[in-house]
């Protein structure tokens, strides 16, 4: 692997830190990596002198704009249509009519049943209570957009009234 400015000196103090773990020589490390990146940016900077030999210097100033740019990728691999259009080739799942005739039936069946059949026992407050009280919070609403924590709200409510 390339380390910019890694002579000799820093190589065995990585060497060192290696085998030993030791945080000193870790700084010391550094200070050695960033002394010698220091005396390289003075050296192409002294260097550079647009009088004489200007493409150097030029060629240079270009290197450093470019790594200040990340390089640019034409496209995305991947596009939002191909994301769609496999988010509705997995979601699609085969219609299963034996089912559907099943749950048409039964919802003919109990709509028959409830024409015939006496009202149903009316709902005592304690069992609203009861049924609040087991709710669980943190999920999303249903069709009705009513959120289980203000219904929780209603079980306090309850409370103070009863």
């Amino acid at each position: 692997m390339y380390v910019p400015c890694m002579d000799e000196e820093a190589q065995t103090l990585l060497d060192k830190y290696e085998k030993s773990g030791d945080p000193d020589i870790a700084d010391h490390l550094i200070e050695s990596l960033d002394a010698a990146r220091c005396a390289r940016w003075e050296e192409s900077t002294t260097r550079m002198n647009f009088s004489h030999s200007t493409q150097k210097s030029w060629a240079l100033l270009c290197q450093l704009g470019a790594a200040q740019r990340p390089p640019q990728s034409p496209r995305p691999p991947v596009s939002a249509y191909k994301v769609a259009s496999h988010l509705v080739l997995v979601a699609k799942a085969p219609a299963n009519k034996a089912f559907k005739r099943k749950v048409c039936d039964g919802w003919h069946q109990a709509r028959q049943n409830f024409a015939t059949d006496p009202c149903p026992q009316a709902i005592s407050p304690g069992e609203v209570v009861s049924a609040l009280g087991q709710m669980k919070l943190g999920t999303a609403p249903l069709y009705d957009i009513v959120h289980p924590e203000f219904l929780k709200h209603l079980q306090h409510l309850q409370n103070n009234i009863v």
